[in-house]
């Protein structure tokens, strides 16, 4: 079930857009139920929202966005879901600029999805095989 943003992803969207991102802040308004899946009427979930941000933020000063890395990995802990927004997301990403710190947090993406697809039919085939499943790394 998709959930549409809130006031609270309003928030979060805003907390990680300003020039300065306060850590912080994005972790209280998650503990407090901020959604990153939740979508706009377009379908954009509010990760990748926060991120079209950093299209101004590149355009002025090229080394922007160094924060992408740690609010990605605090989205990743707080529930974002890859599976299902992670490739609009890098897609969201890419039309940015692209810096190293794009580039790394594409990467960091498209890693993660490529390990859940792996867990995804490694599932599937020892389900259909009736097997225990290995761990996938």
């Amino acid at each position: 079930m998709k959930k549409n943003i809130t006031l609270l992803e309003r928030a979060l969207i805003c907390e990680c857009t300003k020039t300065e991102v306060n850590l912080g802040s994005v972790v209280k308004l998650l503990m407090l139920g901020a959604d990153l899946n939740a979508v706009n009427t377009v379908g954009e979930c509010t990760v990748a929202i926060c991120f079209e941000a950093y299209a101004d933020k590149c355009a002025k000063n090229e080394s922007a966005g160094a924060e992408l890395e740690a609010l990605l990995k605090l989205f990743t802990e707080y529930g974002f879901d890859i599976r299902r927004h992670g490739l609009k997301t890098v897609s969201t990403l890419e039309n940015i600029c692209y810096n190293r710190y794009v580039r790394r947090a594409i990467g960091t993406i498209l890693a993660l999805r490529l390990q859940l697809l792996k867990k995804d039919v490694l599932s599937l085939f020892c389900k259909k095989q009736k097997k225990t499943c290995p761990k996938v790394a």
